[in-house]
C-alpha cells in the first residue's frame, strides 16, 4: 500500500510544471573581518531532480556580511544576494540575519508532433524578497564540527506562461514564503564536508492550484574557509 501511495504521489508531482524549486540558504558562521567561505554542493529533491549551488560568504568588517548564490541544474536556474549582520558569541556560538532578494526561472517544452500534434511550453519567472535568520555553533571537538539552523521568510512574487496546443494561459501572484534549513559540516577547518536540509512552504490560496513547487530538499558538497588563521574561530 506504502509503495502505490508513493507512486501516486510521484507521478502527480511529475506531471507538474515546478514554478519554484527551494533554494538552500546559506548559513556560514562567520567569525571575524576578512573571512570568505565558498560552498560549492549538488542538490537533490524528491523528484530526483538534481542542481548544482555555489555560495559565497564574505565577512566585510567584524560583523557585516555579504553572500551571493547561484544554482542551475535540468531546466531552472536562480541567483541570490544578500547583506547582513553576524555575531560571533561564547562556547563557540555564532547569531546572524541577513536580508536579500534574488531571481529564478524554470522552463519546459514538450513536443509529439508527427499527427500527435501535442506541443506544450512553460516558462515561470520568480523573485523572492527575504530576511534569512541562522544561530549555530561552529568548530565544535577535535572534528570542527559546525552544526546550526537557519529560516528563511518573507514574499514570493512569480509569473507564468503555459502553452497547449497554440492556447496560452498566464498566471501570477505574491505570496508567503517559508524555508528553515539545517546544516552540518565536518572535516578540516578549511575544507569541510557539508550536508544540508531544508523544507519550503509556499502560502498559497486554495483557488490558486497554478503554483508548484518542491517542498523538500537536501545537498551534500563541500565547504572552504579561508583566513581562518588570522584570529581563529571562536
Amino acid at each position: 500500500m506504502r509503495k502505490i501511495l508513493t507512486i501516486i504521489i510521484f507521478s502527480l508531482l511529475m506531471t507538474s510544471c515546478m514554478v519554484y524549486t527551494p533554494q538552500q540558504a546559506s548559513i556560514p558562521l562567520l567569525t571575524h573581518k576578512g573571512e570568505t567561505e565558498i560552498a560549492a554542493a549538488l542538490q537533490i529533491d524528491p523528484l530526483a531532480q538534481l542542481q548544482g549551488n555555489l555560495d559565497i560568504a564574505y565577512a566585510i568588517t567584524d560583523h557585516v556580511a555579504a553572500q551571493v548564490f547561484g544554482s542551475i541544474g535540468g531546466n531552472s536556474h536562480a541567483l541570490e544576494g544578500k547583506v547582513g549582520y553576524y555575531l560571533p558569541m561564547k562556547y563557540h556560538m555564532v547569531a546572524e540575519g541577513y536580508l536579500g532578494g534574488g531571481y529564478g526561472s524554470h522552463r519546459l517544452y514538450e513536443d509529439v508532433d508527427s499527427l500527435g500534434q501535442y506541443h506544450h511550453t512553460f516558462n515561470a519567472a520568480n523573485t523572492p524578497l527575504f530576511v534569512q535568520l541562522n544561530y549555530g555553533f561552529a568548530d565544535l571537538t577535535w572534528a570542527n564540527i559546525d552544526v546550526a539552523f537557519g529560516i528563511k521568510g518573507g514574499l514570493l512574487n512569480y509569473e507564468s506562461s503555459e502553452t497547449r496546443n497554440n492556447v496560452t494561459e498566464q498566471a501570477q501572484g505574491t505570496y508567503g514564503l517559508v524555508e528553515p534549513q539545517f546544516v552540518l559540516r565536518l572535516g578540516p577547518q578549511n575544507a569541510k564536508l557539508q550536508f544540508q536540509a531544508g523544507y519550503c512552504h509556499i502560502f498559497v490560496p486554495a483557488e490558486d492550484p497554478a503554483l508548484n513547487y518542491v517542498p523538500f530538499s537536501c545537498s551534500l558538497g563541500l565547504n572552504f574557509q579561508f583566513d581562518t588563521r588570522r584570529k581563529g574561530r571562536h
